[in-house]
């Protein structure tokens, strides 16, 4: 089969789930050589965490860790004092409730950002991408705000 589809995030990407993973490393490979995406290259990580949760979102807690600096990227602009909050808050033993997640609607995936090759256009879909994914998780906006605010410096 030449097509196939991410089972997770519905990218169509030859191999599906390890084709996808190909493409988030070739996007790594390429923040390396432009340094006006390093600033966009955990939030973006973050996104495609939050859309592939059996790989990277294994427990509550890695899950709760995406969603808050998912969160941070967006409502806090990526504040490091609050990034630092988030990680001492969930270092060590955490007990957290096992969060459902929503039924994915995607619309945009690492694909879509591996497509545009022109830096300026690449940084704004990466960050309407994550929009989109933190808008898809609309239903825990108050529970990873309230996690931020107990735990922000």
């Amino acid at each position: 089969m030449d097509d196939m589809v991410c089972p997770d995030c519905g990218a169509h990407v030859k191999y599906g789930h390890n084709g996808c993973r190909k493409l988030w490393d070739e996007f790594s490979v390429r923040v390396l050589s432009d340094t006006r995406l390093v600033p966009l290259r955990d939030m973006a990580f973050d996104t495609y965490c939050m859309q592939h949760l059996e790989r990277y979102c294994t427990s509550p807690k890695s899950y709760m860790a995406h969603l808050t600096r998912l969160c941070c990227w967006l409502e806090f602009k990526g504040d490091g004092r609050v990034l630092d909050g988030i990680r001492r808050s969930l270092d060590g033993t955490v007990r957290l409730p096992i969060p459902k997640p929503p039924a994915p609607h995607w619309t945009l995936t690492v694909a879509d950002i591996i497509a545009v090759k022109d830096t300026e256009p690449c940084m704004k879909l990466i960050r309407q991408w994550a929009e989109d994914v933190w808008q898809t998780y609309a239903d825990q906006h108050l529970p990873a705000r309230e996690w931020i605010r107990m735990n922000r410096n």
